[in-house]
C-alpha cells in the first residue's frame, strides 16, 4: 500500500471476481488501482463456514501465519515480489504483524478488518450471494443477489 490509496478513475472493463478471500481481495485491489471496475461476489455474510468468525473479506482462517518471511527461501521471496507489486494482502499482513520468529504472523481479526476497510475506497461493488455453485449465471449477471 506504501501510502498509495488512490485509484485511477474507473474506465476499464467490468471484471467479475468470485470469492472475497486472499486471491479475490488482492485481485479486486490490483484491478481497481489500475482503473478497472470490479464486481466481487462473496457468499459471506449470507453463508458462512465453521472456520470463519467474521463477514470480512480476506479473513484468515485456521492459522495466523503466512509462513516464513525470510527472503532467502521461496515463501519469503514471494512476499518480496508481491510487495514490489504493491500487494494489499502483504501490506495488511505487515501492518498487523505479531511476533513469530522469522514467520510473518498476524493478528487475524486486525488483518481482515484492515483489508475490509481499504477495499471500499475503490470502485468496488461487493455483492453477497446465497451460495452460488454454478459459474455461468455469475458471469452472465444472473446470480441470485440479495442485500446483506
Amino acid at each position: 500500500m506504501r501510502g498509495k490509496l488512490e485509484a485511477m478513475t474507473p474506465s476499464g472493463p467490468l471484471v467479475t471476481i468470485i470469492g472475497g478471500g486472499f486471491a479475490g481481495s488482492e485481485c479486486a485491489w490490483q484491478l481497481s488501482r489500475r482503473g478497472h471496475r470490479a464486481r466481487l461476489h462473496e457468499m459471506r455474510p449470507r453463508v458462512s463456514t465453521a472456520a470463519h468468525e467474521t463477514a470480512d473479506l480476506a479473513e484468515m482462517v485456521c492459522s495466523n501465519s503466512f509462513r516464513s518471511d525470510n527472503p532467502f527461501n521461496a515463501v519469503g521471496l514471494l512476499k518480496r515480489e508481491m510487495e514490489a507489486l504493491d500487494s494489499l494482502v502483504v501490506a495488511c499482513a505487515r501492518q498487523t504483524r505479531v511476533p513469530a520468529g522469522d514467520a510473518l504472523a498476524v493478528d487475524r481479526r486486525a488483518f481482515s478488518t484492515l483489508s475490509e476497510c481499504v477495499l471500499p475506497r475503490f470502485d468496488l461493488t461487493r455483492l453477497p450471494l446465497r451460495h452460488e455453485t454454478r459459474l455461468r449465471p455469475l458471469l452472465r449477471g444472473e446470480a441470485r443477489i440479495e442485500p446483506p
